[in-house]
């Protein structure tokens, strides 16, 4: 009990602080309440993308270090998306660069502030003599990314012109697989686009979209864990297989889980994922068995203590409460179903039900409804889903070195996703049945307390066809009225009850026990 009043008391003071740098940061001041002309100084934290905002060609996810405006000079820590037009979109992540434009607060986004820059024509761009004569370009880059960055950007870039040749649904589809973004999303600079063909519609990417939520399986277009076990998985098998020492695995397994973090495009799902690779390969190190529950509780302690804001976060919540249902459920479904399914088509339903059990309360908080035919869904795709990121995978880490081995790989990729593709046109089209439910927090009660009710049904209805098949049985029968005869007794099933008192009993004998020095 000290130790959670303890973690609570630091939780809570972390989640103040931050909330307090936000509110007191030097932008808060020089905005005031309305818009300001500033030249920042800025850190691009991510690739650059599509624009979501009319009037701009991309945007950028940056990090504030220094402001300049309305006559004050001020550092700074906030967090802002940058929207440019034109050679404002040549920003390559983990460049520092100094630029002029509008701040402002979000209108919408995970940012709280925006900052606009102008749009510049290139008669306008900067050379050396309008820097003599005092013109500063509204952009300019003071220090390169690093080799790391710079390296990850390239490979990006060259991966997603490969998906440029495949046809629509493979240019959306694949890199959202691969790099959780899809490809209508990806900034396409202008001297790159194709003149032989139309990239995709945004009607055809929007219905796409529509049609994989409707569907229930929108969550393979984002990077979750599935990314970091497969290549743990395979990281693992092969250094066990050279006999490398434990301390040397874990080391190696660090490095795989922050160089595909890296590779990815970041989001709250990732950052999760990759905290919780890292928390399980320390746990390697040390020599402790693979504990999925323990590990997420870890994870999600040592991030929100970093990182407060992503307790509001609902692709961090979808993200957590997607493991915690597997790690809870997954195992006992797979069981159930076994008898019902082949192993292959069992396996990945039950992972799935299990995950959308836990996380129907927060999808509810989103979006007042329930896809139908989501457990159907997402066993028609589940035997191509690994196959065709395993392919995608691949052809990321080649699109540098063997351009070639991607324009295969990433054609690979589009057959599996054109099976997603068919399967959410035909179960999540305009046509598709969608349950209403009531929205808000009073719908995810509802359903939170309709999940409860069914699990105790399906518990119900097992403990009961245990017992009719004990008491059906002639041989148990006989054992029990003979004083167990010559079978040695009598079965014993344990219920959820008697397993609890157990536990209650033991943990309080064990704290009873404990002993305190003087």
């Amino acid at each position: 009990m000290s130790l959670m009043a303890l973690v609570s008391m630091v939780a809570g003071s972390a989640a103040v602080l931050s909330s307090l740098v936000v509110v007191e940061d030097s932008a808060d001041w020089l905005i005031g309440g309305g818009n300001v002309q500033v030249t920042a100084r800025v850190r691009a934290h991510s690739p650059t993308m599509a624009s979501d905002l009319m009037g701009q060609d991309c945007r950028t996810e940056v990090s504030i270090i220094h402001l300049e405006g309305a006559g004050l000079s001020l550092g700074s820590r906030a967090k802002a998306r940058l929207y440019a037009t034109d050679d404002g979109c040549n920003m390559r992540r983990g460049g520092l660069y100094q630029v002029e434009g509008q701040l402002k607060l979000a209108e919408m986004g995970g940012a709280r502030y925006w900052l606009t820059v102008p749009k510049t024509s290139r008669a306008n761009r900067e050379t050396p003599r309008a820097v003599s004569k005092g013109r500063v370009a509204p952009m300019r880059m003071l220090r390169e990314p690093g080799r790391m960055d710079a390296m990850l950007s390239s490979m990006q870039e060259a991966f997603l012109r490969q998906t440029r040749s495949l046809d629509d649904q493979g240019q959306i589809l694949v890199p959202g697989l691969t790099m959780g973004v899809l490809g209508q999303e990806s900034y396409l600079p202008p001297d790159e686009r194709p003149v032989d063909r139309e990239p995709p519609s945004p009607a055809y990417a929007k219905r796409l979209k529509d049609a994989f939520k409707r569907s229930g399986i929108m969550h393979l277009m984002a990077v979750s864990g599935s990314h970091f076990l497969l290549v743990g998985s395979v990281v693992g098998v092969l250094l066990r297989r050279l006999r490398v020492p434990r301390c040397a695995q874990t080391v190696a397994l660090v490095v795989s889980c922050l160089l595909l973090a890296r590779a990815m495009y970041p989001s709250d799902s990732v950052l999760r994922a990759q905290s919780m690779c890292m928390v399980s390969a320390l746990a390697l190190g040390l020599g402790r068995n693979g504990q999925s529950v323990s590990a997420l509780c870890w994870t999600a302690v040592l991030t929100l203590l970093v990182e407060p804001p992503l307790a509001r976060s609902f692709g961090y919540a979808l993200s957590c409460a997607a493991v915690l249902g597997i790690a809870i459920c997954g195992r006992p479904l797979a069981e159930a179903w076994k008898g019902h399914l082949p192993s292959f088509l069992a396996q990945p339903l039950a992972t799935t039900l299990a995950a959308q059990t836990a996380t129907l309360p927060i999808q509810v908080l989103m979006s007042p409804q329930l896809p139908a035919f989501s457990p159907l869904a997402n066993v028609i795709v589940a035997p191509f889903v690994d196959t065709a990121t395993i392919c995608g995978l691949l052809g990321l880490c080649l699109a540098l070195p063997c351009p070639a081995a991607t324009a295969l790989l990433v054609r690979l990729a589009s057959w599996g996703t054109w099976v997603m593709e068919r399967a959410a046109s035909l179960l999540g089209g305009p046509g598709a049945v969608v349950l209403p439910w009531p929205g808000g927090p009073g719908g995810s009660l509802a359903i939170l307390l309709l999940e409860c009710a069914s699990g105790l049904l399906a518990l119900s209805v097992i403990v009961l066809r245990r017992r009719m098949a004990l008491d059906s049985d002639p041989a148990v029968g006989a054992a029990a009225a003979e004083g167990a005869g010559e079978l040695g007794g009598i079965a014993v099933h344990y219920g959820i009850s008697s397993r609890l008192a157990v536990w209650a009993g033991q943990g309080w004998s064990m704290l009873c026990s404990l002993s305190y020095g003087t």
